[in-house]
């Protein structure tokens, strides 16, 4: 963690300005945490955030104390960014200023970017197909079992993407769960992986799963072994993982996969 203190003094004269206040970003930074204090019986300043592009991240009236920007999640009335390194710009607005000017003091905090092991879930459904729960009922549940991260992977569907239900401490991503009878995939990171759904045969497999990794999406063969719904395919296709454990198919199922993946 590291901090910087920046102030700016606002003259009599720019009341009713809106004013830049530079400061700069260093490499590895995974939070941008701003507050900021000033004789509030005397004086009106609010506050914006400015990205190194020029792009306005986000404005708040003088009632809001500090903010909080990173790439998932920031605080209301701010646009998640990510804290890339360079100049990045305070926007202060200076409504009302007293007669013998206003000293403005930000307290910049920069949370580094660090190894940490992450626990969550890559296979998930909601009542979009054969779930029990919505998106935000299932998203609540993950936060109370404290995961970091919630993929919601629909049976073929991509509308579970459409809202974001990232949270302080949850961060939700975009998946689909490509669904056939003869195997399932996840297809985890983007909103539409999918250009078609139906493969009638093993080219038409490939291609589907081709185009989802070209989109950008991670390509998941899902619990291969199971008895009613495993992997048919074979795996010479294009994948980048596999579920080795899946808590809903049963111990022998997954074992057996695990035995795979050992050998493999």
């Amino acid at each position: 963690m590291e901090t910087q203190i920046v102030e700016r003094f606002v003259a009599p004269e720019e009341e009713g300005f809106y004013l830049r206040v530079p400061f700069q970003v260093p490499e590895g930074v995974e939070r941008i945490r701003i507050s900021y204090t000033y004789r509030k019986n005397e004086n009106i300043i609010d506050i914006g955030l400015c990205s190194p592009e020029g792009k306005v991240i986000g404005w708040a009236g003088s009632n809001r104390d500090e903010l909080a920007v990173s790439e998932a999640v920031a605080s209301p009335g701010f646009t998640p960014a990510p804290p890339a390194a360079g100049q990045w710009q305070i926007l202060l607005g200076a409504y009302h200023v007293a007669k013998k000017g206003c000293t403005v003091q930000y307290h910049i905090v920069f949370e580094k970017k660090e190894l940490r092991i992450f626990k969550g879930d890559t296979h998930t459904h909601t009542n979009g197909s054969d779930g029990v729960f919505t998106p935000k009922e299932l998203t609540q549940i993950a936060g109370r079992m404290r995961l970091d991260y919630l993929f919601l992977t629909d049976h073929n569907n991509e509308a579970q993407n459409e809202t974001p239900y990232s949270t302080d401490t949850l961060t939700v991503l975009p998946g689909t769960e490509w669904t056939h009878y003869r195997g399932h995939a996840g297809m985890l990171g983007i909103r539409h992986p999918l250009r078609d759904i139906i493969a009638n045969s093993g080219e038409e497999v490939r291609e589907i799963l081709q185009i989802a990794q070209e989109r950008g999406a991670l390509v998941c063969l899902n619990h291969p072994f199971c008895p009613f719904c495993g992997w048919k395919f074979g795996f010479d296709l294009p994948y980048d993982l596999v579920e080795v454990w899946n808590g809903g198919i049963g111990a022998e199922a997954n074992l057996k996969c695990l035995h795979w993946w050992d050998g493999n």
